[in-house]
């Protein structure tokens, strides 16, 4: 089992890095980073930023997830931006109670 420590957490407002996901996808497959990074055409050096919440998902990683396991690119790009608006909310509430 892969533990990724990319989720944010301030009150009430929770940010889910899509690599959060991308960890369930690998284990479900029963890959390991490099097994996941060839399926993909990654480096592994990508993908572990992208399972770490270091790296962002594009256009080109989201259509090569969504081929290898049968999902839309459209919605890794929602759980991206799902991701970067969640982290802005977190930033605009912490800047107004400091």
């Amino acid at each position: 089992m892969i533990n990724i420590p990319n989720i944010v957490e301030y009150e009430e407002i929770i940010a889910f890095h899509p690599g959060c996901y991308l960890a369930d996808v690998m284990n479900s497959l029963n890959y390991n980073s490099k097994d996941m990074a060839e399926n993909l055409n990654l480096s592994v050096e990508l993908l572990n930023k992208l399972l770490n919440g270091e790296a962002d998902i594009d256009e080109v990683t989201a259509e090569k997830i969504a081929a290898l396991i049968g999902t839309s690119s459209k919605m890794w790009l929602n759980l991206q931006k799902n991701y970067d608006d969640a982290i802005y909310k977190i930033k605009k509430e912490k800047e107004k109670h400091n």
